[in-house]
C-alpha cells in the first residue's frame, strides 16, 4: 500500500561473484533500502507514496534475476496531488544528408 513499507528477499547465496542493483519505477518515488542480512541474503524494502503499478528491477552481475523486472499494484489513497501534463507540438526539421553540417541545440533546465 501507497505510504506503507515493503519488504521482498532477495538470496545471493549461490550467485557467484557480482553486485545487486535495484531500481524501482512508478508514478511516485519510492525509496530504497537494502539490508545485508549476512548469512547471503538481503532484506529490501520500500516505500511508494502513490498508489498504480510500479516495476521493480532486480539485477545481479549486471543481469536481471529470474522473474525480473517484477510488476507491482500498489493500491490505497493517494496524496491527492494534482498532475499536469503539458504537450506541445513541434514541426519537423528538415531532412539532413550524411556528412553535411548540423547544429544541435539542448537547453536543460
Amino acid at each position: 500500500y501507497a505510504y506503507q513499507t515493503n519488504e521482498f528477499t532477495v538470496v545471493t547465496r549461490d550467485a557467484g561473484y557480482g553486485g545487486l542493483s535495484l531500481s524501482i519505477e512508478g508514478p511516485s518515488k519510492a525509496d530504497i533500502e537494502c539490508h545485508d542480512n549476512e548469512d547471503g541474503s538481503c532484506l529490501v524494502s520500500y516505500k511508494p507514496t502513490e498508489p498504480g503499478l510500479y516495476i521493480v528491477n532486480v539485477k545481479f552481475a549486471d543481469k536481471h534475476v529470474p522473474g525480473s523486472p517484477f510488476t507491482v499494484n500498489v493500491g490505497g489513497q493517494g496524496s491527492g496531488r494534482l498532475k499536469e501534463s503539458i504537450i506541445r507540438e513541434r514541426r519537423a526539421v528538415d531532412i539532413t544528408h550524411i556528412g553535411s553540417q548540423c547544429e544541435l541545440s539542448l537547453k536543460i533546465p
